[in-house]
């Protein structure tokens, strides 16, 4: 059973996470579709590695400005997953304030006299679970969120590593 003061902090808990899923919702996109963003001036470095490969006299140089133009290209594919982490992400966030935030905003802006069983006149026993289910549903929620932003980020990063690692053994094999 809730008092008052509880509902209350219940109340700006729920507010302060509505606030919390909203900036989410506006910042996270933007990070994201820059780092898919990337793949125009990506295709541009590309373009120019090829070129100076293709009039590069010295066949050691060449094959590695060809190699790291053909890794960048396997790297910018990486960058997809960024599309993938936004719309995983959007779909946690959604759900957050369709299925969690919405349902509870509802039920405690009644006022605390409607939340009282007019039969018995006890308080609604419903909302102790709502704030239970609230806690361990947004917990939930932002763990998903930054997980899915830590995996893709080390994924591309791990990628990255991966591939460019070839390419810098064969520049540091070139001898002038």
């Amino acid at each position: 059973m809730l008092s008052d003061g509880d509902v209350q902090l219940l109340q700006s808990r729920v507010n302060f996470y509505e606030m919390c899923v909203e900036q989410l919702c506006d910042k996270v996109p933007v990070y994201l579709s820059r780092q898919s963003g990337v793949s125009n001036g990506s295709a541009a470095l590309v373009k120019a590695l090829r070129n100076v490969a293709a009039s590069e006299p010295d066949r050691r140089i060449q094959n590695a400005l060809f190699l790291f133009a053909t890794k960048h290209d396997l790297i910018d594919k990486e960058r997809i997953k960024y599309r993938d982490c936004e719309q995983q992400i959007n779909a946690v966030l959604d759900e957050a304030r369709r299925l969690q935030i919405k349902p509870l905003k509802s039920i405690l802006e009644e006022s605390p006299q409607t939340r009282k069983n007019n039969l018995h006149r006890q308080p609604d026993p419903t909302l102790t679970v709502h704030s239970h289910f609230f806690e361990t549903h947004r917990v939930k929620s932002l763990k998903k969120v930054l997980r899915k932003l830590l995996t893709t980020e080390l994924r591309y990063h791990c990628r990255v590593i991966e591939e460019l690692s070839a390419v810098l053994s064969v520049v540091d094999g070139i001898e002038a």
